[in-house]
């Protein structure tokens, strides 16, 4: 009998996959959603100007004129952390992807821990200036990154979370698909920002101005989508045999929901800034440990 072995780790390898991607397309390697600008064309050739204008308005939430000791959970690729590290500040990385963790050793150096764990399991004994969640809040559960970063961060620091939140639409999942974006409730939210004795001192709504990137990225999928379709025909018409014989591979070593989410992707209409808009807000939302 044939033996597939273990099934693909579609996240990790999707991770690294877009990581390769974003670099060859933008020459870094940012992994977090841009910000679209009045006057921006969005096309795949301002996608940098876009991520820059995020990190920008990012580190514009920072308090000003210090140089700051920075947890940042979650840190991708270290685009980021390389950005902050350049203008003085004090880094460590949590990150429980092993190649992104790799990617941030290298960009670094030694001078920079990188935890290669998930948040919920990292443990130290420092208290941060700040704790950073830069499109990684969402995948924390809520009572444990809250609860631990307030333990993390230091007396009047400051918890930064920049992330996809679900509107009270989102939220009731009355649909018979998946709206496009995620993240947590965003009322759940707010009652768990209040039962761990948190309290929000900004929050900056930026949900307009990413949701563009929801159309770019769905213009990729449909290219994909195409060229999938055109070689599957060209396979089918010349070779029916390495046709079928590759899509059994994909199928064995590939995961039912993986390809069905695969498959929404590809083939569905629904993800655009306007069901975004809908269903998700996008906040840059600051909270000073007063404790």
């Amino acid at each position: 009998m044939f033996k597939t072995g273990k099934k693909i780790d579609t996240k990790t390898l999707g991770l690294d996959l877009g990581v390769n991607f974003v670099r060859f397309l933008t020459g870094k390697e940012h992994l977090h959603y841009g910000i679209w600008k009045e006057g921006i064309e969005v096309c795949a050739g301002n996608l940098l100007q876009a991520q820059e204008l995020y990190t920008e308005r990012l580190i514009s939430h920072l308090p000003k004129g210090e140089h700051l000791s920075i947890l940042d959970v979650g840190g991708g690729a270290g685009e980021t952390a390389l950005t902050l590290s350049k203008l003085g500040h004090d880094l460590e990385i949590v990150v429980p992807s092993p190649p992104l963790a790799k990617r941030c050793e290298a960009k670094m150096g030694q001078d920079t821990p990188v935890h290669n764990l998930g948040f919920e399991e990292f443990e130290t004994d420092r208290q941060f200036d700040v704790c950073l969640f830069s499109e990684s809040f969402q995948y924390i559960p809520l009572e444990v990154a809250l609860k631990k970063a307030r333990r993390v961060t230091r007396q009047g620091g400051l918890i930064l979370i920049s992330d996809c939140f679900r509107t009270p639409e989102g939220q009731q999942m009355k649909l018979n698909y998946r709206p496009v974006g995620g993240g947590h409730a965003i009322t759940r939210f707010h009652e768990e920002v209040e039962k761990a004795g948190l309290e929000i001192s900004f929050r900056d709504d930026i949900t307009d101005e990413v949701a563009p990137s929801i159309d770019l990225e769905s213009e990729l999928y449909k290219f994909i989508d195409s060229s999938i379709f055109r070689i599957d025909r060209e396979l089918g018409d010349k070779n029916p045999l390495i046709r079928g014989t590759l899509a059994t591979i994909f199928r064995l070593l590939t995961r039912d929901k993986s390809r069905d989410k695969l498959q929404e992707r590809l083939e569905g209409n629904m993800r655009n800034k306007v069901e975004f808009c809908k269903y998700n807000c996008y906040l840059m939302v600051g909270m000073v440990n007063t404790q």
